[in-house]
């Protein structure tokens, strides 16, 4: 989930290395309060991707962030794993934030709550964690939520996917690997009319006939359904010819035919 594209200028998005960090937890707090008063960072710095120095982010240094840049509308914490709960109190104190990836913080859990807290967010990624029937619920009250990743995680099952559909306006929806996702979610699914795309890569409980509901779908397109094994060319087929889907992903599918395959307008899709 590429968060970063909805900020309009580049020199606002900071992405501080390790290297800047040499002395561990408590300089990348400093290191945060400092950033404009050195001239490395702008005073108004839009975007912050701390994935680089991991290892050195823990709760405090959310604390220094938000105190630092009241104004980040998004923050990308990906794989910071020393990271609880508290952090997202913290967090939900940035008013204007619209994109938030928290893939791989795997100590974040009950802290989900605070997302109704952050009513601005277009782009949450989620992917990698447990996330309880709960948890569902609280996703449902980001009525402006656009971009949705809960590939990977855990806790979830068919009935609480589906509890999202007709519910937030999402344009991107990415589910790979995951154990809720079979033929019924896919129904429920079919139902969210503004989804322009959808990564149901790695879900061998997703069939032909599952995909048969996703050709109602208005806006559809772009499909990534590579590794799904018990998909087959009827299934596919389906998406050539009068389909208004530009690109299905059937990479590694091993029941497609390499006759398919060259027929398939298909470009590589990320979400």
């Amino acid at each position: 989930m590429d968060t970063l594209s909805a900020i309009p200028h580049p020199e606002l998005i900071y992405t501080p290395s390790a290297d800047l960090i040499p002395h561990g937890v408590q300089s990348i707090v400093e290191l945060c309060h400092h950033l404009v008063e050195y001239g490395i960072a702008h005073p108004y710095t839009l975007a912050l991707d701390l994935t680089h120095c991991r290892e050195a982010v823990i709760d405090w240094t959310i604390q220094g962030v938000v105190y630092a840049f009241p104004n980040l509308r998004v923050l990308i914490l990906n794989g910071c794993t020393h990271i609880t709960n508290e952090c997202m109190v913290h967090i939900a104190q940035l008013p204007h934030l619209t994109g938030l990836c928290l893939r791989g913080c795997f100590m974040v859990c009950w802290g989900l709550d605070s997302l109704e807290y952050m009513g601005n967010l277009t782009a949450l990624d989620l992917s990698g964690l447990n996330m309880a029937e709960n948890r569902i619920k609280v996703i449902k009250k980001l009525t402006r939520l656009t971009n949705l990743n809960l590939s990977y995680c855990s806790g979830l099952t068919c009935t609480s996917l589906a509890g999202l559909a007709g519910v937030v306006p999402f344009t991107t929806l990415s589910l790979c690997k995951m154990r809720g996702v079979n033929n019924a979610t896919l129904k429920r699914i079919a139902t969210i009319t503004t989804l322009t795309t959808i990564n149901l890569s790695y879900n061998s409980r997703v069939t032909d006939t599952g995909l048969a509901y996703l050709r109602s779908m208005p806006l559809l397109a772009n499909l990534n359904i590579s590794q799904c094994d018990k998909i087959t060319d009827l299934g596919v087929g389906m998406f050539t010819g009068t389909s208004p889907i530009a690109n299905v992903n059937v990479q590694y599918c091993r029941q497609i035919s390499a006759e398919l395959r060259s027929r398939l307008a298909y470009a590589p899709i990320t979400a």
